[in-house]
């Protein structure tokens, strides 16, 4: 019996264009003292040795499988192109298909690379693989909404002599960053790093990794800081004045935003803050012109009664969880932040309670009963990536999977 273990080095969440490195060992289980004393007791006439495990193949691949509302979408050329034929016959028992029993279509297929070709095993005895890939800069991130999910899998496929392959899987994220597929435009900014060494022969330039240039990248687009300063109004009037230092923020950061109700001319009860994402099916990939385009998910809320309050703040975290906005041949990405305000339609502090005026020196006390009206407001924002190291702990997933054979 083989023993196989797969191990992903240090995470399973990975920038699009980054390159994955998985560690695949075989181990013959046979105890070599049992094989032993069964070759001393079979007959001379066998050919092989008596507990020698014979691996026909090993195969690894990512794949990234796609599945559609297909009420919604109608199916793109590319998936049909990527569909076997159904009137070819091939024997599932000995080919290797990293997808088999998956629901949906692949989106996206790494080249196959074999790692070994007939491989004996003697008893106790093991191998290594190194299996590294790098994955494409326009390939789709890793996604569950309402019209697509894209998933992502490294599939290593096993066959012994005699017997049906089968499939080690492991499960992945993948993330992506704009920009990483033309950094020559960031690298004016950013700063080459030096490492102090032997004074008397200067300094020498480290060489930065595809990881730390995205980063950097990265760094530089949510950095940006443009202030924006927003009048909310209505017919009615002014209900207050919104603050935002910048519109971009990564992934786990927190959104800062402040309120300013000392000019308000409309009384406000309440505000809700949602962070708000906005899937929209590309118009040539509808099944019908009369479906709506656009839906939307809720994620992070913030919720607080301002009545008679002059400045105020909130704090909106961007969960580690979410996908960055993305364009695909299916659908589009976006976020936006929607305020809802609860505004009173009547002059509060003039107002009666219990049926009469407030004394001069009476504390004020609000009506029992309030007209009010609700004013909804949406603010575009871009979601960045962050650190995959950062996003990795935020999932439960497992690196490591095992398949006897």
């Amino acid at each position: 019996m083989i023993e196989i273990k797969a191990s992903l080095i240090g995470r399973n969440v990975y920038i699009a264009g980054e390159q994955l490195h998985c560690i695949v060992t075989l181990t013959n289980l046979t105890q070599l003292e049992n094989s032993k004393s069964s070759s001393s007791s079979s007959n001379n006439d066998n050919k092989d040795e008596v507990g020698v495990e014979r691996l026909a193949w090993a195969s690894a691949q990512i794949h990234c499988q796609s599945v559609i509302n297909e009420a919604r979408i109608n199916l793109p050329q590319e998936f049909k192109n990527n569909q076997r034929n159904p009137d070819q016959t091939v024997d599932i028992g000995t080919y290797f298909a990293p997808n088999r029993g998956d629901a949906g279509h692949s989106a996206y297929l790494s080249k196959p690379q074999v790692l070994c070709c007939d491989l004996v095993l003697r008893p106790g005895f093991s191998k290594t693989f190194h299996y590294v890939e790098t994955l494409p800069y326009n390939c789709p991130p890793s996604y569950r909404g309402s019209n697509v999910k894209y998933a992502y899998k490294l599939s290593i496929g096993f066959q012994k002599l005699h017997s049906a392959m089968k499939l080690l899987r492991i499960p992945m994220r993948v993330i992506n960053i704009n920009g990483v597929d033309d950094m020559q435009q960031y690298m004016d900014l950013i700063e080459p790093t030096e490492v102090p060494t032997n004074p008397f022969l200067g300094h020498i330039k480290k060489e930065s990794s595809f990881l730390d240039n995205a980063l950097e990248v990265l760094s530089i687009q949510a950095s940006r800081r443009n202030l924006g300063c927003y009048s909310i109004t209505n017919k009615s009037g002014l209900v207050g004045n919104f603050n935002l230092y910048k519109l971009a923020y990564r992934l786990g950061e927190d959104i800062v935003g402040y309120f300013d109700f000392s000019d308000a001319q409309i009384s406000c009860l309440q505000y809700t803050v949602v962070l708000q994402s906005l899937e929209e099916v590309r118009k040539e990939c509808l099944k019908h012109s009369s479906q709506n385009r656009s839906m939307n998910a809720s994620y992070s809320r913030f919720s607080e009664a301002c009545i008679s309050t002059v400045n105020t703040h909130f704090i909106l975290p961007v969960p580690l969880t979410i996908t960055p906005g993305f364009d695909s041949s299916l659908v589009t990405l976006r976020w936006r932040l929607r305020f809802e305000f609860i505004i009173s339609t009547q002059d509060l502090a003039n107002s009666d309670y219990n049926g009469r005026k407030h004394l001069p020196d009476e504390a004020w006390q609000g009506p029992n009963e309030v007209e009010t009206e609700s004013l909804i407001w949406d603010l575009p924002i871009e979601i960045l990536a962050t650190n995959p190291v950062q996003a990795f702990p935020a999932l439960p997933a497992r690196l490591t999977a095992n398949l006897l054979l």
